[in-house]
């Protein structure tokens, strides 16, 4: 809508069903808490369109503490290699004439739809 600005959004990366978070962004810190509902419904987001699993980067500092807050885990290098290998799928060059880009998001998912479908305990 003409007017409107973005409050909250995500650079990231898919191959196969692993989803890698670059980073995240909100206007400003605020009560309304924007990030968190970012990442919730980007979490979603990836869970209907059937990823195995997100990365979210590395956890070590205290400012990443929201990050283990919503479930993020630390795995051994070893064990997270086989999980990216399991779940990348093949990571070759596409063919000439094959899909490179599929966006996460098109007009049959929206957030209010994701929303809806929380569990009256989660929804926000």
């Amino acid at each position: 809508e003409e007017g409107t600005e973005p409050v909250a959004g995500e650079i990231g990366f898919s191959v196969g069903k692993v989803y890698t978070s670059l980073s995240g962004w909100t206007g400003a810190r605020t009560s309304e808490a924007f990030g968190t509902i970012q990442l919730v419904l980007l979490g979603r987001c990836l869970e209907k369109k059937g990823y195995a699993f997100w990365s979210l980067g590395h956890c070590y500092s205290p400012q990443m503490e929201y990050k283990r807050q919503l479930g993020h885990r630390i795995y051994p290098r070893q064990d997270f290699l086989k999980l990216l290998h399991k779940h990348r799928g093949d990571f070759r060059r596409p063919t000439a004439g094959s899909e490179v880009f599929e966006p996460l998001h098109d007009e049959t998912l929206m957030s209010s739809d994701l929303l809806a479908e929380a569990p009256p305990d989660e929804a926000m």
